[in-house]
């Protein structure tokens, strides 16, 4: 089964590729349909690459769900007699380092670079985009 439209957006988010310009990432696009079944245009000869990186960016969407809970969790940072210390500081880190983690398979998958962090909290700039025509290794 061929990726959705919908499919591809999340891909290219975890990826840090836009939406607009899809012609300044063709290593990215032709990535994701090469990753497809050779009877949807792709190059696998079955859809267990591209079921595999649709599992890789379910559990990434899972992680976004977590680490928005998080961000409205109040932060205790003192115990004392039977209170349950929670940081959540360190759970949000934790959730982006897990985070990166899943976002370097789909890149393995996908045999390109991330060209931003998804899990950043810093806006992009030009210069991580600078690898857009920087040849796969």
């Amino acid at each position: 089964m061929a990726y959705t439209e919908s499919d591809r957006v999340q891909i290219r988010h975890f990826m840090g590729a836009g939406t607009v310009f899809l012609q300044l990432f063709p290593k990215l696009e032709n990535a994701i349909t090469a990753t497809q079944s050779t009877a949807d245009g792709g190059t696998r000869p079955d859809s267990s690459t591209e079921t595999y990186a649709k599992t890789i960016i379910t559990d990434l969407q899972a992680v976004e769900t977590k680490l928005k809970a998080l961000h409205c969790q109040v932060q205790v940072v003192e115990a004392n007699q039977k209170e349950i210390v929670l940081n959540v500081a360190q759970g949000i880190f934790l959730l982006k380092s897990e985070g990166r983690r899943m976002v370097g398979n789909l890149s393995r998958v996908l045999a390109c670079a991330p060209l931003y962090d998804a899990f950043s909290s810093q806006p992009p700039s030009a210069d991580d985009f600078a690898n857009i025509y920087a040849p796969v290794m």
